[in-house]
């Protein structure tokens, strides 16, 4: 192992910078939060753009690692780059691979369970509708194909809740990080919600990653997680996308593209 060598550069803005005042706030695989100061590398504390670096303890290929930065204005404020409840994620590695991608063109081995849908569920193809409705236009990554619910136009999910699950994938011995790309609109009665899941049993038991709650926009959004945040890494891994229009008394339509799963080595 290596130690973490972190690097940044401090940018005055609203206020001028207490030169020397800067740490690096981290915690390893959700324990407690420790912090570094940031050692300058320039003599000038007025400089346009001031470097700094922090070196992080050595951690194992897999480690997550949680950061955020502090400094404190010469007024005395003390400013974040983020809000510490929701800190930058990281993933230890020499590399990240590619262990599953899919674009939908072909049947790579996902399912689909529906209970009490009426109309409307997960379907893979070609986007029919024109976006008037809450459907999708288009695919998520420009493809053609995805996954939607409500595939014919003028159709959205009705009843439910309608599931689109993974097959299974590993990252047993490490980590890794899901990349996809969602759609999720309801509006004109009680709003859903689009719920992303992931399991380490294979399907057994499931953890919420994300509550899309729904609205009357509707547009492709990226989302991306590192896997041991929410279970701890296994042979028997899958992710899936929940979502009902339950009451039926809304137009509710979701959509999936673009998943790609990476693991650290």
């Amino acid at each position: 192992n290596r130690q973490i060598a972190f690097g940044v550069r401090i940018e005055n803005l609203g206020g001028q910078y207490d030169f020397g005042s800067g740490k690096v706030h981290f915690r390893i695989n959700g324990g407690s939060w420790q912090e570094r100061p940031l050692v300058s590398t320039s003599l000038n504390p007025r400089a346009e753009l001031i470097p700094e670096f922090a070196l992080l303890p050595a951690q194992p290929v897999g480690t997550l690692v949680e950061w955020y930065l502090s400094a404190r204005t010469t007024n005395n404020q003390t400013v974040t780059d983020v809000d510490p409840s929701t800190p930058h994620e990281s993933l230890v590695a020499n590399q990240v691979v590619t262990i599953f991608q899919d674009n939908f063109e072909t049947n790579q081995g996902w399912t689909v369970t529906n209970q009490n849908v009426i109309e409307g569920p997960w379907e893979r193809g070609v986007p029919r509708g024109n976006g008037t409705r809450g459907d999708p236009p288009n695919d998520g990554d420009g493809s053609g194909q995805c996954y939607v619910t409500g595939l014919a136009a003028g159709v959205d999910l009705d009843g439910g809740p309608t599931i689109v699950t993974s097959p299974v994938f590993s990252m047993a011995g490490s980590n890794g990080i899901i990349e996809l790309k969602y759609w999720m609109v309801s509006y004109n009665g009680t709003v859903d919600d689009l719920l992303i899941q992931i399991s380490n049993d294979g399907g057994s038991t499931w953890t919420t990653v994300r509550t899309i709650r729904g609205g009357q926009a509707g547009a492709w959004t990226d989302m991306k997680f590192i896997a041991s945040k929410y279970v701890a890494p296994t042979a028997n891994m899958r992710i899936r996308l929940s979502v009902s229009d339950n009451p039926n008394d809304s137009v509710t339509e979701a959509g999936l593209d673009g998943v790609r799963i990476r693991r650290a080595q």
